[in-house]
């Protein structure tokens, strides 16, 4: 009889053991993230590409003087996140700054690859166009089918890429207002 007894104990003991087991697999942890690897809580830092502070602190709203030419200041460049200007001609033009006049602002555009977006020209004339000029080592581009002629009332949407300390790439995209 107490060989029985302690079979019973001991199958028991075995079967809370194994249950215990089982149930405690249902509570470890479940992960659901994309890692591929370990956890990683160090605080990191990265000297290129799209800079945070340049994407969302720059909230300066900058009107440049009415006029049939204007040059847009390398430090309103950096820092603006709106430019506006009136045309006071059929077809004004509106330059922008020096590839090196950019780059030489403190914190604007640091390494080769970092980009500023987005910058917009504002047109404020309702019946004037504007022509969005390069300055000295810009590259201008625009969508297909598109052209740098900014129409009254309209935007410009510029995204500005470092390529080097004497080149800068300017995307000029322009938008209206939507229905």
């Amino acid at each position: 009889m107490k060989t029985s007894q302690l079979l019973v104990v001991a199958l028991v003991g075995v079967l809370l053991f194994g249950a215990g087991l089982y149930v405690g697999k249902g509570l470890a942890p479940l992960y659901l993230g994309s890692g591929s690897g370990q956890d990683h809580f160090n605080l990191e830092t990265f000297h290129v590409g799209l800079h945070a502070e340049n994407f969302l602190s720059r909230g300066t709203v900058v009107t440049q003087t009415a006029g049939a030419t204007t040059t847009v200041a390398a430090s309103d460049f950096c820092k603006a996140a709106t430019i506006n200007w009136a045309p006071s001609a059929t077809t004004a033009s509106w330059t922008l700054p020096h590839a090196t006049s950019v780059v030489a602002v403190v914190d604007c555009l640091p390494e080769d690859g970092d980009s500023l977006f987005p910058i917009k020209l504002r047109n404020t004339s309702a019946t004037f166009t504007a022509v969005v000029g390069s300055g000295v080592g810009n590259v201008l581009l625009e969508p297909d089918g598109q052209n740098v002629v900014i129409d009254g009332g309209n935007f410009a949407l510029l995204h500005v890429q470092r390529i080097s300390s004497t080149t800068l790439e300017i995307i000029v995209d322009e938008v209206i207002d939507a229905d």
